[in-house]
């Protein structure tokens, strides 16, 4: 291979267990972040009650929104030098943990009824 030419970085890449794990504590143990977690159980139930429930989807919004949301607060707190980079498969990881988690401790049903909510006059 050319030395100018970089090798790209696989996306899957290697899972780091441990910062999985650090993420999906963070996330359920930080009051702040564990808010914003809460938020995403009652979205995936509305969309499950209304029919409209991807789980690929839902893998995908927490590895992309969620899960970084989550380091920016672990590194503000922590120091960046606790996590360093995190991997697309690491988060990925981490993403499908959370998930496990909303379905195994929520069940993802019963949090509201689905629908708009009416407004007061």
């Amino acid at each position: 291979m050319a030395k100018h030419l970089k090798p790209r970085p696989s996306r899957p890449g290697t899972v780091d267990e441990w910062q999985a794990g650090e993420i999906r504590l963070w996330i359920l143990n930080d009051y702040p972040t564990y808010r914003i977690f809460l938020a995403w159980v009652e979205n995936f139930a509305l969309k499950k009650k209304r029919g409209k429930w991807n789980r690929a989807l839902a893998i995908q919004g927490l590895r992309d929104n969620l899960v970084p949301e989550a380091l920016r607060r672990y590194r503000k707190e922590c120091g960046g030098h606790m996590m360093g980079r995190v991997s697309w498969a690491t988060k990925h990881a981490a993403a499908v943990e959370l998930l496990k988690d909303m379905m195994a401790d929520y069940g993802l049903r019963n949090v509201r009824k689905a629908g708009k909510k009416r407004r007061r006059r």
